[in-house]
């Protein structure tokens, strides 16, 4: 079925099911780290909590895709069946598997009623965007109202149906306009940001692009095509118009604010459970279910930004106040009447955030509210305003698009009576935006909490290495990350998969740790937890796996808590590299009980053990925007003090490099802290300045290793942010970063003072930045002092003369050539390695 069918209806009412509080629906979605999965979730979990039903969101990445990581997390595709579920709610799952293997793939879930949202699935009623008429839509806008004639356009994924139905809009807005597809002007991307970016660094743009407005198939590949645009100096609205898909928030709050398709995802999940409860009663939905996505202008294609008119006050407000009415006019009722059709048929098809959590007659209420205000009959309309605004923001959603129900009120009015109102109608704006700004704030400084709280909760779990001191700790830091339930299962051995039975071993439930057997409690493993374990009542639950590296390990459920996903994903990383290193450490333990006199042959293990779990923390492959790079660390011992990273963004990526003091067990320990919490800083806001990571980076260390492990140990780090025009930014106390300059044939040192981090509680102030630019061909070195201070038979060491020499002697080689000719001049020179060594070579690309 094509979503040009002709079985289509509009989102359905309410099902009226029975017992419906005893029902339990399933959600498959890819990922919790995405923008648009979250709000997804969160609008399926709105209409999950208003039917009284229990929801299990099953989080399974990418299906079919090759990574070991991605084919351990499908498995959580596996566990849902009638003994945990009674109706399944699927979406796409990602680019790699197509419309066909997705139908295959979801029979396996029969006789299971089965509803499909933001995809069409032939076996099964369908929910969707209508793609195609929404994306004809959003570039009509930027045609019909902007007068573009170029119109370029972003594809996401060949496979993906989405994808190609909302290109399919794009060519049917040309052909309704008498314009002709240039096929030059349609990119490949695959709906991430990267993809955006990549498109456009390609066209190798200089000056004005060739077209007058770019449309992509979706907010991610837009705000990357946008930060690519913004580095080549291309202005945008004035030099391209941008208009994106999805309405994202990150697009909602950029400079430029991004225009975009909004889809109605409450209205979509409505549906789509709908769909599921009437199969469970015994009817038979529509098979397909299109509700329209609506167009968001903003700044990007040169629509007035909604806070515009924040700025200036009207400039005859006395004289405009004179003229409103104080007593109602002689046919005031009337006029109420005529005001309140028009301002009501103006407000019926906006849904501001937040708007589907307050009751239904929320537009007829403003409507009257403001018509007896203005024609003099109370004054209660901007108290009505700040009441709906009060009910949005308790809703969780973004109040910035509440501006927009303010511009639909100015529309309702009659010319003659708009014209001495604007001063009234500031004082909404004004009302709107402060709610709108308030919320931001109250969100970043409680998504500043929540990251400090994650991060300490990941470190404290990964130093616990024994299962009853990680969940101790947990249980410690749940109740500040706002987390109500968190249960812990891990399989059975079992030949099959998934194992018949599993054994939960902790559970947390609203808000305490609940007590359980010290063997935990085995159930069928299909069941997802004991039944009498999980909370009573319509929740949402996350059920997400624990695997490490290629061994499945068990199952993670959350209850739904905080809005930011990434936390759930982080938190099963930290958890499931935690378990995997208190079962390898406790089975070196028991070995160590059957072999008193093999001590050495018990540590050899430990800290083998304790590499492989070192390693995974290391990045496993190396990608900047701009850079050709290369590196490596051999440690001294088999846990080594050293680590590095490379952290992508759209135009560019952080690079860091530490050394813990020492090196084994201890200071390896010690540098996956370290590791975790530059990767989980850096993450959450690539914009940070480095001074500012660091400072938090040191504070988090500093209070783990020094008041809660009473350990001594520190660290150099260097954060160094690069920028894919070879801007680089960094600051820290390490080795001094080299660079062969191809433009003088010779190595540059590059100062960084700085402290330590871990040293002392605070290093505010004391992080100096220093910037400098990398040209086309020139080589950046960062190592550790491992490799300077290796030492020969005579003592010496090998100094960073020698190693900007060999440098300047290699320069031209590909990097990975580089890396081994350095690490083997540094090899050769020393009797015996008594440090590890760490090389990270990164060659700019030429523009």
């Amino acid at each position: 079925m094509s979503q040009g069918s002709t079985s289509i209806s509009s989102a359905p009412a309410a099902a009226a099911t029975p017992a419906t509080s005893e029902l339990r629906i399933g959600l498959l979605i890819e990922s919790l780290s995405d923008r648009f999965w979250q709000e997804l979730v969160l609008a399926v979990d709105g209409a999950a909590r208003r039917r009284g039903v229990r929801l299990f969101v099953f989080i399974g990445g990418t299906l079919d895709a090759p990574e070991i990581a991605a084919r351990q997390a499908n498995r959580c595709y596996q566990l849902p069946s009638p003994a945990c579920v009674d109706g399944l709610i699927v979406a796409p799952l990602g680019s790699s598997a197509g419309p066909e293997r997705l139908a295959q793939y979801f029979q396996r879930y029969r006789p299971l009623p089965m509803a499909a949202l933001t995809m069409v699935f032939d076996q099964a009623p369908s929910v969707c965007t209508d793609n195609v008429r929404s994306m004809c839509d959003a570039v009509s806008h930027v045609i019909a109202v902007h007068g573009a004639r170029r119109v370029a356009f972003i594809r996401g994924p060949r496979l993906n149906a989405e994808a190609e139905l909302r290109y399919r809009g794009y060519l049917q807005a040309l052909e309704q306009h008498g314009l002709a597809l240039q096929p030059e002007l349609v990119l490949q991307g695959d709906f991430s940001d990267q993809s955006g970016a990549r498109v456009i660094r390609e066209l190798g743009l200089s000056g004005k692009p060739p077209f007058e407005a770019l449309v992509a198939a979706n907010d991610s590949m837009a705000l990357g095509a946008l930060s690519v645009l913004a580095s080549q100096g291309i202005r945008v609205p004035e030099h391209v118009m941008v208009v994106g898909f999805d309405d994202v928030a990150e697009g909602r709050w950029g400079k430029p604010s991004l225009s975009t398709l909004r889809q109605p995802l409450h209205s979509m999940a409505d549906a789509a459970l709908s769909h599921v409860l009437e199969q469970l009663a015994g009817r038979r939905p529509s098979s397909l279910t299109l509700i329209a996505g609506e167009v968001v202008p903003r700044e990007s294609c040169g629509c007035r930004s909604i806070f515009d008119s924040l700025g200036r006050a009207p400039s005859a407000a006395p004289a405009e106040r004179a003229e409103r009415h104080t007593v109602p006019p002689p046919d005031g009722e009337q006029l109420v009447d005529r005001l309140r059709a028009s301002l009501a048929h103006q407000l019926r098809n906006l849904q501001p955030g937040g708007s589907e959590q307050l009751p239904a007659t929320w537009r007829s209420e403003l409507a009257d509210s403001f018509a007896r205000e203005v024609t003099g009959y109370e004054e209660r309309g901007l108290e009505r305003l700040g009441a709906l605004l009060c009910g949005a923001a308790a809703a969780g959603r973004e109040l910035g698009d509440w501006q927009r129900v303010v511009s639909a009120l100015r529309s309702g009015l009659p010319g003659g009576l708009r014209a001495g109102l604007e001063a009234q109608l500031y004082r909404y704006r004004v009302c709107a935006g402060d709610a709108a700004e308030r919320q931001q704030a109250e969100r970043r400084i409680r998504s500043e909490a929540l990251l400090h709280h994650t991060i300490a909760a990941g470190s404290d779990v990964l130093g616990s290495f024994s299962i009853p001191r990680m969940f101790e700790s947990l249980s410690g830091h749940l109740p500040s990350m706002g987390m109500r339930g968190c249960f812990v299962a891990l399989y059975e051995p079992s030949p099959l998969w998934p194992p018949h039975e599993a054994r939960l071993i902790y559970a947390y439930r609203d808000g305490a740790r609940v007590p359980l057997p010290e063997q935990g409690v085995v159930f069928p493993t299909r069941e997802l937890a004991p039944r009498d374990q999980l909370p009573r009542g319509p929740v949402t639950l996350t059920v997400s796996p624990l695997f490490f590296g290629d061994n499945p390990l068990g199952m993670l459920l959350f209850e739904l808590g905080p809005p930011q996903g990434q936390i759930y994903e982080w938190l099963r990383e930290q958890i499931s590299v935690a378990l995997e290193g208190a079962r390898l450490i406790r089975r070196v333990d028991e070995e160590v009980a059957e072999r008193e006199r093999a001590e050495r042959r018990r540590l050899a293990h430990q800290l083998s053990l304790a590499a492989r779990i070192q390693a995974s923390v290391l990045p496993q492959s190396l990608k900047a925007t701009g850079l050709e790079m290369a590196a490596r660390m051999v440690p001294a011992s088999e846990v080594g003090g050293d680590c590095y990273d490379v952290l992508p963004f759209p135009g560019g990526a952080w690079l860091s490099i530490g050394d813990v003091a020492g090196h084994g067990l201890g200071p390896g320990v010690v540098m996956m802290m370290l590791q975790s919490s530059v990767a989980a800083v850096l993450r959450s806001d690539p914009e940070m300045a480095p001074a500012a990571a660091l400072e938090i980076i040191n504070s988090v260390l500093f209070e783990n290793l020094k008041q809660r492990l009473q350990q001594g140990e520190h660290a150099t780090l260097l954060l160094l942010r690069y920028e894919s025009s070879g801007r680089i930014r960094f600051a820290g106390a390490h080795e001094e970063p080299l660079i062969y300059r191809a433009r003088s044939g010779r190595c540059e040192v590059l100062p960084a003072p700085g402290l330590w981090v871990g040293i002392k509680p605070s290093v505010e102030g004391q992080m100096p930045e220093s910037e400098s630019t990398l040209e086309p061909g020139d080589v950046l070195l960062l190592y550790t002092d491992g490799a300077v201070e290796a030492r020969n038979a005579a003592r010496q060491q090998y100094g960073v003369d020698r190693l900007a020499r060999e440098l300047e002697a290699v320069h031209d080689a590909p990097v990975e050539q580089i890396r081994d000719h350095l690490l083997k001049s540094v090899q050769s020179w020393m009797d015996a390695q008594r440090d590890d060594i760490t090389l990270v070579v990164a060659r700019q690309k030429a523009l």
